[in-house]
């Protein structure tokens, strides 16, 4: 009969025990959720800067608006906001190297027209980005 008593008076401590820890770790989420969603209301409630930029044009100088940018508050916005940057920085190499390429076969055209030999570094490394981009495809 001790032992059956003793068993439910430990389960019941137990259980109890186990509910605060459990109640404990659903506030910590909740408060976490909250302070989250509120920085995010702050965030779309400050007003952006704007600046008046000039910007050279091919038709001459015009005056733009320009954002400041918001730096990012929450982990989740820096994560999205260093995935942009890295992205245009990539689109932005890619074109470099795209353009690098056109006017090296552009050169290796004036240098054919002129009739002046290559060089063996100029092979090599040519023969080497050719199969770069076999090995790419």
């Amino acid at each position: 009969m001790k032992k059956i008593i003793l068993a439910g008076l430990l389960l019941a401590v137990g259980s109890v025990a186990m509910a605060n820890s459990a109640q404990d770790v659903l506030k910590k989420a909740r408060d976490d959720y909250y302070k989250q969603q509120e920085a995010e209301r702050k965030a779309a409630k400050a007003p952006k800067k704007v600046e008046r930029v000039k910007v050279e044009t091919a038709e001459g100088v015009e005056e733009v608006e320009a954002e400041e940018e918001v730096k990012p508050r929450t982990p989740m916005e820096k994560l999205e906001y260093n995935a942009n940057k890295a992205a245009i920085k990539v689109d932005y190499y890619e074109r470099v190297v795209r353009s690098v390429a056109r006017e090296e076969k552009e050169l290796d055209g004036y240098n054919e027209v002129l009739g002046k030999k290559k060089s063996k570094k100029v092979k090599e490394q040519k023969a080497k980005t050719e199969k770069t981009k076999k090995a790419k495809k």
